[in-house]
């Protein structure tokens, strides 16, 4: 007798859970009113160059301005 393969199966809850545990982590899936939006489980990076966040305001001027690359 041969066992079934169960493979795709493990790879589909694994995402599933993956998926679950980012929504809980986010504090979404609480309450059935709120709706997710675009972007709205992204992190904040603070290494990240984020004009008016963490660049200064004449960072266009600088000679060498490519350093502020993401």
């Amino acid at each position: 007798m041969q066992t079934q393969d169960r493979y795709r199966e493990l790879l589909r809850i694994s995402r599933e859970w993956r998926a679950l545990i980012s929504r809980k982590r986010f504090g979404f899936g609480y309450e059935k009113s709120e709706e997710q939006k675009p972007g709205s489980m992204a992190v904040f990076c603070a290494l990240c160059a984020q004009p008016g966040i963490n660049l200064p305001e004449d960072w266009k001027d600088y000679e060498n301005r490519y350093v502020y690359r993401h």
